[in-house]
C-alpha cells in the first residue's frame, strides 16, 4: 500500500469511527462543499476519502481502487446548494 493510500485509509477509518454507516456521506458531502468554494485538490481527496470508506464498510482492500486521473467522481451532487 503506497503512502499516499495508507493515510486515505486512515482517514476514512477515523470517519467511519466517527460518523458510522453515513462516513462516505459525510466525506462527499464535505468534497461537494469544498468543489463549491474552488478548492479542487481538496474536494478530489474527500471524493478519494469516501471511496475507500465504501470499499472498507464492503469488506474490500481500499488500495485496490481505480480512481479516476482528474479525481471525477460521479455521486457528486450539488449540496449545499449555492447561495444565490
Amino acid at each position: 500500500m503506497s503512502e499516499d493510500s495508507a493515510q486515505l485509509s486512515r482517514a476514512a477509518k477515523h470517519l467511519i469511527e466517527t460518523h458510522g454507516s453515513r462516513a462516505a456521506a459525510v466525506a462527499l458531502k464535505r468534497a461537494v462543499y469544498l468543489h463549491q468554494c474552488g478548492q479542487e485538490a481538496a474536494a478530489n481527496t474527500w471524493r478519494r476519502i469516501a471511496d475507500f470508506a465504501r470499499a472498507i464498510e464492503a469488506g474490500k482492500d481500499p488500495s485496490a481502487l481505480k480512481i479516476a486521473a482528474d479525481g471525477s467522481h460521479s455521486a457528486i451532487s450539488l449540496w449545499p446548494r449555492p447561495l444565490s
